[in-house]
């Protein structure tokens, strides 16, 4: 199914970005975010801020250039890549260190469809403790 991504009235949009914040957690032995007061409003007149970042940090999309040398980067891919129907599975049962299985999907193959986007919910981003779940158990 070809999306048309001027006519989203059909479409229920979700917003599945995570607020970014001064020394937000970043994945071990990455430079940490940052945001910096360069000019203050009521003593400069204005304000301006400098953000210190990598390409980690907050909502983001690895793609195959991220781990495939040679891989396909970012702007290689259209779009309407990113637009289109998916399907939420809540996994939010599952304790920590206790791993997703190919096999958690098994209840759900009536539902998610062929080029469905999957979007899995686990609960941990409540919890602020994503990174440390990964380096801990290597996963959420």
């Amino acid at each position: 199914m070809e999306t048309d991504i001027f006519n989203l009235e059909n479409y229920e949009i979700f917003d599945l970005t995570h607020t970014m914040y001064h020394r937000m957690p970043s994945w071990p032995g990455h430079s940490e975010f940052t945001v910096q007061d360069l000019k203050i409003l009521n003593i400069d007149g204005y304000a301006v801020k400098k953000i210190s970042m990598n390409t980690h940090h907050g909502t983001h999309i690895d793609v195959a250039a991220h781990m495939i040398e040679d891989g396909k980067t970012l702007e290689k891919y259209p779009i309407t890549s990113f637009i289109g129907s998916g399907v939420a599975i809540d996994f939010s049962n599952k304790k920590p260190g206790e791993p997703i299985e190919s096999e958690d999907f098994d209840e759900y193959k009536d539902v998610i469809h062929n080029n469905d986007m999957v979007f899995i919910h686990t609960g941990w981003d409540k919890k602020g403790e994503i990174i440390r779940s990964i380096c801990i158990y290597g996963h959420i």
